[in-house]
């Protein structure tokens, strides 16, 4: 009975914890930016006292006879993986391309919500119409985008591909971890023809996606050129 009570009590107390942080997210003086609920999620627990490391798989071995350097392939959840790489290759790299998921509620994204492991074991799937959806998505990207960020050479860039449903938000998220004098542009990337076939419930058919580009520092150059026509 007393280890019930004991469990009951520490239940209470981890409950304060988060609605107490809850409301000091809803009372911030900053109105003008990007606010939302940062969603627990199972690996922020799991990192806390563990350090991931790569395993090698020497018949999957990339290798080559030029006297290069080799290419590491890294298979695994990229939290793990940003996570590693920040062990081995911080402040080295030149350039990163991010594919995320576009959270359009049918793009198969899922989230690890550590309250709900028992029940989604492999991720919470995120419909269109989750609650959440929104604040679910930037918590997933922050904490990559953070790791992401100290991989970079000061003269590093990274590019970020995404559509119209999470833009504006990436767009927000990314000024706030490299900082806004570090915007570049946005690309516009033609991914469809206009002739196919309107899916989905949109009255207006998509043909390009949107590709952001950041720089590290004001030590990353764009060296222009002019063409003679």
């Amino acid at each position: 009975m007393a280890e019930n009570t004991d469990e009951l009590h520490r239940r209470i107390k981890e409950l304060e914890t988060q609605v107490a942080y809850l409301n000091d997210q809803l009372k911030q003086d900053d109105k003008f930016g990007l606010h939302w609920i940062d969603v627990p999620e199972a690996f922020d627990k799991e990192s806390e006292n563990k350090i991931p490391i790569l395993e090698e798989v020497p018949e999957l071995a990339i290798t080559n006879d030029d006297g290069k350097p080799t290419h590491i392939l890294i298979e695994g959840d990229n939290y793990h993986a940003l996570s590693c790489l920040n062990y081995t290759h911080h402040g080295k790299v030149d350039v990163i391309y991010i594919d995320p998921p576009y959270n359009t509620g049918s793009d198969g994204f899922t989230y690890k919500d550590k309250r709900f492991l028992d029940q989604f074991p492999d991720g919470q799937p995120i419909p269109k119409n989750h609650p959440l959806r929104h604040s679910v998505w930037l918590s997933f990207m922050e904490k990559r985008l953070k790791m992401a960020q100290p991989l970079l050479r000061p003269d590093g860039v990274i590019y970020i591909s995404i559509n119209e449903e999470e833009y504006a938000n990436l767009k927000l998220l990314c000024d706030k971890i490299f900082g806004y004098a570090n915007y570049i542009t946005t690309i516009t990337v033609k991914v469809r023809h206009e002739n196919r076939i309107l899916k989905g419930d949109k009255p207006i058919h998509e043909t390009t996606e949107l590709l952001l580009m950041y720089r590290n520092s004001p030590s990353f150059i764009i060296n222009k050129r002019i063409v003679d026509n």
